[in-house]
C-alpha cells in the first residue's frame, strides 16, 4: 500500500449495512499521492481496495470525498481495516512552534508554516476565539488541532465547529499531551471523536481579576487569607504579593467553582491580603443560579 500520512476522527455514525463497521473521516497529505493515480479520488479508491477482504472492490467503503476544507475521505469500515490503515505513516504533532511567546495560543500570526505545515497542532484555550484557532493553524498549513484547556478553564469542554479536524480536551489530559510534546523527540497525533454524550453540565465557575495597591514601605509582602462556605470552592493566583515600591500595583484572579452541595440562598466570605502592618479585606458574596 502508497505511503499515505493519515488524520483519524472517528464518528460514531449508526451504520444499516453491518453492525461491524463505523464510519471514519480519514486526512490525507495531497502531496502525498503517488503519481500514477489521475486523482486523489482514484488514490482513496486504491488505498481502500488494499485493504479490503474481499476480491471485487468494496464500492460501499467510500462514502465521501473531501476537497475543500481539507483533503481526504470519508468511509465505512471494520476494526482491522482501520487498524491497517492505522499503521500507515502517522502524523507529526506540534506545539508552542512561532515567531513570537504566543504561539502556545495559536494567535493569529503566531505559527511558524515551516514547523506546522502538515502536522497537529496543540493550542492552549484563551485570549482569542476558539474557532479562530483552528483557522490560524489551517493558514499556517496545519492539518489538525488539540484545543488543550489551561487552569483558566478546568475541565470545561465547549462544541465548536472548527475549520480544521480538532478535539478539544480538558486541563489534566492536556498537560499531558504537552508534556508529551515537549518530551518526546518524534511525536505524533491521532485524534478520534467517541460520539455525543447528552445531558453532561459543566461546572459553575465565575473568574474575576483585581488590582492591590501597596500603601506601605517598599519590599512590603502581603498574604492571603481565605473565608469561605463548604459549598464553593475558591481560588487566588498568586497567593503572595510583593511589592518594590510604594504605590506599585498588583493583579490578582480570583476563581470561584460552586460544589455539588451549592444551593441558591446567599452565602458570604472574604479574601484578605495582609501583613504585619496593613490589612485589606475584600467581602464575597455566593449566590448560585441552577442550570435546568
Amino acid at each position: 500500500m502508497a505511503s499515505m500520512a493519515c488524520l483519524w476522527i472517528l464518528l460514531l455514525i449508526p451504520s444499516f449495512a453491518t453492525a461491524a463497521k463505523q464510519t471514519y473521516i480519514v486526512h490525507m497529505n495531497s502531496n502525498s499521492m503517488p503519481s500514477s493515480f489521475a486523482t486523489q479520488h482514484d488514490w482513496y479508491k486504491a488505498s481502500l481496495q488494499s485493504i479490503s477482504s474481499s476480491s471485487g472492490p468494496d464500492s460501499d467503503s467510500l462514502i465521501y470525498t473531501y476537497t475543500t476544507a481539507f483533503h481526504g475521505f470519508a468511509a465505512s469500515l471494520d476494526l482491522d481495516q482501520a487498524e491497517l490503515l492505522r499503521q500507515d505513516e502517522a502524523l507529526g504533532l506540534v506545539y508552542s512552534k512561532g515567531s513570537s511567546s504566543t504561539s502556545n495560543l495559536c494567535l493569529p500570526g503566531s505559527l511558524d508554516q515551516n514547523q506546522v505545515r502538515g502536522k497537529v497542532v496543540v493550542c492552549d484555550r484563551g485570549v482569542n476565539a476558539r474557532v479562530e484557532k483552528g483557522s490560524v493553524v489551517r493558514e499556517a498549513g496545519g492539518v489538525g488541532m488539540i484545543l488543550a484547556n489551561t487552569a483558566a478553564s478546568g475541565e470545561e469542554l465547549v462544541a465548536d465547529s472548527h475549520l480544521v479536524p480538532a478535539v478539544a480536551v480538558g486541563k489534566k489530559a492536556g498537560d499531558i499531551i504537552r508534556g508529551y510534546v515537549k518530551t518526546d523527540p518524534h511525536p505524533t497525533a491521532l485524534l478520534s471523536f467517541g460520539g455525543t454524550v447528552l445531558n453532561v453540565r459543566p461546572k459553575r465557575i465565575v473568574r474575576y481579576t483585581r488590582v492591590l495597591t501597596n500603601v506601605g514601605a517598599a519590599g512590603a509582602v502581603y498574604q492571603l487569607a481565605i473565608t469561605k462556605p463548604s459549598t464553593v470552592d475558591v481560588q487566588v493566583k498568586p497567593t503572595t504579593l510583593v511589592f518594590k515600591s510604594v504605590g506599585q500595583k498588583q493583579r490578582y484572579t480570583v476563581t470561584f467553582v460552586a460544589k455539588a452541595n451549592a444551593t441558591s440562598r446567599p452565602e458570604f466570605g472574604s479574601i484578605v491580603w495582609s501583613n504585619a502592618l496593613n490589612r485589606v479585606s475584600s467581602p464575597v458574596a455566593f449566590t448560585w443560579s441552577r442550570v435546568v
